[in-house]
């Protein structure tokens, strides 16, 4: 209700959502787009002069359209044909080249079912710190295991951020975690990543103690206050249009570069045949996109 009556007043906009919006699938195609087309989205923003750059999405499976896998599911192919595709370069490899010539964090989703066969996720660059206590792990949210991208894709991203996010019981996001432990590894959302990315620290920081819990999330030397299980409650504002550029108009040339200069790129969905919607305290549906580039906000301007 105070949300509602007394939303948060947006000052400036320090990230941008690139959208894969309605008119963009109308223009390239369904989803998901061959990887060319995302090695060609990174290049073009990455010129455009985005400070980082965030998937909200995961790429764990193989790209259907990528040269040497047409060849494979086409059995009637002429054998000049099938030599000629599987000479061209693999679509991942064409992505993996953009990401790694830019500042990206590629977005990861945890599973809640264990996989005994998937190794646990590699460790990152987190730092768990406990002021007091008896040496106990810190509260934080714990998941099985973790939907991680294609290898290639992974050891090109300069980070890698988990974007799930649990709602309250009555299905309304409110609360929503900084850090978290997935299949024993402390993992950052894909917000904190990103902005540690942008600010160039090598590392960030859980400080915890008990048996209070968590007490904040240093990011780049920045204390974040969250509550004793590492999550911030958002202060939201109402949606808005401002926030986003259409992903069709990125690949065509059609956005002002001064729309993406010295921002925060999020690259989500809003198109609603793919279901990324979120109710929240002030609307009963917003892109889940939306709902991290307004943590983002948040935690920039310390407006919680």
């Amino acid at each position: 209700l105070m949300q509602r009556l007394k939303p948060r007043h947006v000052e400036a906009l320090p990230a941008m959502i690139v959208d894969v919006d309605e008119p963009s699938l109308a223009r390239f195609g369904q989803w998901p787009w061959p990887r060319t087309r995302m090695a060609e989205l990174v290049d073009r923003l990455t010129q455009m002069g985005a400070v980082a750059i965030g998937f909200d999405m995961v790429f764990a499976e193989p790209d259907r359209l990528s040269p040497e896998r047409i060849a494979e599911d086409n059995p009637p192919l002429p054998d000049e044909a099938r030599k000629a595709l599987l000479a061209l370069p693999s679509n991942e490899a064409a992505f993996a080249r953009a990401i790694a010539s830019s500042r990206v964090v590629l977005g990861e989703t945890v599973s809640r079912t264990a996989d005994p066969d998937r190794p646990p996720p590699p460790q990152l660059p987190i730092g768990l710190r406990q002021t007091d206590g008896d040496g106990a792990p810190p509260p934080l949210p714990e998941f099985s295991s973790l939907v991680e991208n294609l290898p290639v894709l992974s050891q090109a991203a300069a980070g890698r951020g988990v974007f799930t996010v649990d709602p309250d019981a009555d299905n309304v996001f409110r609360r929503i975690p900084l850090a978290m432990v997935v299949g024993g590894t402390p993992r950052f959302a894909l917000s904190t990543e990103l902005l540690r990315i942008a600010l160039g620290a090598d590392t960030s920081l859980v400080r915890y103690d008990t048996p209070y819990g968590v007490k904040d999330v240093v990011v780049s030397r920045n204390p974040v206050p969250t509550d004793g299980n590492g999550r911030i409650w958002p202060w939201f504002s109402p949606s808005m249009p401002e926030r986003y550029v259409s992903v069709g108009s990125v690949l065509a040339g059609e956005v002002d570069p001064a729309a993406i200069a010295g921002k925060l790129v999020l690259v989500g969905t809003s198109a609603v045949g793919l279901e990324d919607y979120r109710a929240t305290p002030i609307a009963a549906q917003m892109p889940g996109v939306e709902i991290h580039a307004q943590m983002i906000e948040n935690i920039m301007f310390g407006r919680f």
